[in-house]
């Protein structure tokens, strides 16, 4: 799977780590800082195209990274976020086009990238998505010897507070 990354901090740090190591292409990352997780992107530049786009920041930011990124994300089939308590609605305007949104939560502590890439091995996603893209996700968890399971948005802060 060719993925790009969008906050490559300790959650999304961590799974692009370890999908790299499973053999997933990481085609790119935004961030604040310096990353050698993947090429570095520009913010306002066309993204190049990937099966998956993780946005990987915090909660109040995933709105906001968005709407800022998704005029120039041509050429991405699907965007999830890792919040386990953010709808999946906070995606919304990369949902023109037949991009596919959900979230995939890792239920897993991710003190720092190398550490948290490690730890996902063997702990539970929580996948968040349509059908179409619940199984690629699903696949994805797979490929990083996670266990997926499907949780509905509108179970997310029950779950959440768990």
């Amino acid at each position: 799977m060719r993925l790009l990354i969008v906050g490559p901090g300790r959650a999304g740090g961590s799974l692009g780590l370890a999908a790299a190591a499973a053999g997933h292409d990481i085609v790119g990352v935004l961030s604040r800082r310096a990353s050698d997780l993947g090429p570095p992107l520009d913010w306002d530049a066309v993204l190049p195209g990937a099966d998956l786009m993780v946005v990987a920041v915090t909660d109040a930011a995933i709105s906001p990274v968005a709407e800022r990124l998704a005029p120039v994300s041509r050429h991405i089939g699907a965007v999830v976020h890792l919040s386990g308590f953010t709808s999946v609605a906070a995606l919304g305007p990369f949902g023109s086009g037949g991009t596919l949104l959900g979230s995939f939560h890792p239920l897993q502590t991710l003190p720092d990238p190398e550490r948290g890439a490690e730890a996902l091995a063997g702990s539970w996603a929580a996948v968040t998505a349509g059908d179409e893209l619940a199984a690629p996700l699903g696949e994805l968890a797979s490929s990083l010897g996670m266990r997926s399971f499907r949780l509905d948005d509108t179970a997310k802060p029950t779950y959440h507070a768990a």
